[in-house]
């Protein structure tokens, strides 16, 4: 926080893998983390997140004193539907930290890489909490639609509850997958 009280029952990890740690009541902590490439630890608590600096760890090293400021934590929450009014018993939800960008869909593997799977009830509804101040890109998807995107910059603590995600009317392709020689492939 702000005045620098100690936050203790913070969750500490790694981007979005299971916790490491929780803080105690004096807000320190005690984690193993991966060795090697550069990580950055994260703190979720009730109501706040932080991040610390990037981390490169030697294989065996115990790093001493890494502070993780908090802040507010903001969050997301809406509906999403289909255009068409269509079902949406199966449909996938994901929220990434960053901006996506249609055109450039299929070059997004570091946004989606860190996404997370956000729980959609049987009429649309979503909710994601704990989340940073920036932009945050949410995409769905479910047989019959065709994918839908939508970019949500949040500031610092703020709770936007009113994020619609429509998914457009899907199309149907069909077709025959065959070898070299044109015979049918069977389970390709």
């Amino acid at each position: 926080h702000r005045d620098a009280r100690a936050v203790a029952g913070a969750a500490i990890h790694v981007g979005n893998w299971n916790p490491l740690a929780v803080t105690g009541a004096d807000g320190a902590f005690r984690a193993d983390a991966p060795a090697g490439e550069a990580i950055v630890l994260h703190a979720d608590g009730e109501g706040v997140r932080g991040r610390s600096e990037a981390l490169a760890l030697a294989p065996g090293e115990l790093r001493r004193g890494v502070r993780i400021v908090v802040h507010a934590s903001a969050s997301i929450a809406g509906r999403v539907r289909r255009a068409d009014g269509g079902d949406l018993a199966a449909v996938v939800l994901l929220l990434a930290e960053g901006r996506y960008d249609a055109k450039r869909r299929w070059d997004h593997e570091a946004l989606w890489s860190r996404a997370r799977l956000v729980p959609v009830d049987a009429e649309g509804a979503f909710r994601a909490d704990g989340l940073d101040a920036g932009a945050w890109s949410l995409l769905a998807r479910t047989p019959g639609a065709a994918l839908g995107a939508r970019v949500v910059e949040l500031a610092a603590g703020e709770a936007r509850d009113d994020v619609d995600l429509v998914l457009p009317a899907g199309l149907s392709i069909t077709g025959r997958v065959v070898d070299a020689a044109g015979d049918a492939v069977a389970g390709a």
